[in-house]
């Protein structure tokens, strides 16, 4: 016990600034978010697959679990499906071709997926128009294929999707590492007139995401590592109520499981990121720190973590379960 009057001082001092970061931090001195969270679609629509099997030379295309459905993501049927089940924004991934074409395709190689073999940089687009993007897909380890020959034809070119979806929002990830391909880029969309950069946001790789912003001023560019930052600098200064510059007008990536950590989850924390002009998005687990890979939020439990009236944004591979799940959740 503290007899002496220096260490009651201590003690009263200590205890007073407990009393000020509490309430510096206390969600509930916060106005409650009021808005509706916007859903991301991985993809498009899909087919499942075991996260946790994956490395990165793994092929997806042969862990998907047995399909309850046809669709073939970045495609346009899996697009226009994605968007039917509910889907805000629909994340794409794209390469650029032999001739500077850009087509929507996740891997670096075909041979994972397709009935084609090589890069698709070493491809034109015509030649890619030709093979079947549903080839490789099997459940049971090469036995059977069960989408083979949906896919003939269906690997589309980006300025096809944005005209066949022209009030829809995208979310492109950058797949080819080249800063040159920003250039292209540019080019092409000017090219073809879709006129994207109101309804599109770019991440992925660091170098051509940097030249695009040059290029590109208007363009809405974040990436994986400045959203890491944020999240683990505002774990540091949270407390004291400071956001890092970081996350200025940028993003935050917040595990759905780890949300309670943040300083102020969740209205103090929403409402500084709301400040800060930074969005909140939301994904399921973190898979392996090591080498940053995570699930999408997936699930209906994780889906009930998500507070009412969250304004942010919602990342998931499971848009036929999460679209319509989200759906009744506002009724």
């Amino acid at each position: 016990m503290c007899k002496s009057w220096k260490c009651r001082c201590v003690v009263i001092t200590m205890a007073g600034v407990l009393v000020v970061l509490f309430l510096l931090n206390a969600s509930w001195l916060a106005a409650p978010p009021s808005g509706r969270p916007r859903i991301v679609a991985q993809r498009g629509f899909a087919q499942a697959y075991a996260l946790s099997e994956v490395t990165d030379d793994t092929c997806t295309a042969r862990l998907i679990t047995p399909p309850t459905h046809s669709y073939i993501d970045n495609t346009l049927p899996s697009i226009r499906a994605a968007l039917a089940a509910g889907a805000d924004i629909v994340e794409i991934d794209v390469r650029i071709t032999k001739d500077h074409q850009f087509v929507l395709f996740h891997d670096y190689g075909l041979d994972c997926r397709t009935d084609g073999s090589g890069l698709i940089s070493e491809h034109a687009l015509a030649e890619l128009r030709e093979m079947d993007v549903g080839y490789g897909y099997t459940a049971d380890g090469g036995r059977t294929f069960p989408i083979r020959g949906q896919g003939v034809g269906m690997m589309p070119a980006l300025a096809s999707v944005l005209q066949t979806f022209p009030h829809s929002q995208f979310l492109i990830q950058i797949k080819d590492s080249d800063a040159v391909v920003a250039d292209w880029l540019v080019t092409y969309l000017a090219a073809e007139k879709v006129e994207p950069w109101s309804r599109v946001s770019f991440f992925g790789a660091a170098a051509p995401l940097r030249r695009l912003g040059q290029l590109q001023p208007a363009a809405r560019v974040w990436s994986d590592h400045a959203a890491a930052r944020c999240f683990f600098g505002y774990l540091r200064t949270g407390w004291l109520g400071r956001v890092p510059n970081d996350c200025d007008d940028g993003m935050i990536i917040v595990p759905i499981e780890q949300a309670a950590l943040l300083w102020g989850w969740p209205n103090r924390f929403l409402q500084r990121m709301r400040e800060h002009h930074t969005q909140v998005m939301l994904i399921g687990k973190i898979q392996n720190v090591t080498s940053k890979r995570f699930s999408r939020l997936d699930t209906q439990e994780e889906l009930m973590e998500v507070p009412r009236g969250f304004g942010g944004l919602i990342w998931t591979d499971r848009i036929g379960v999460i679209g319509p799940l989200a759906a009744a959740r506002r009724r």
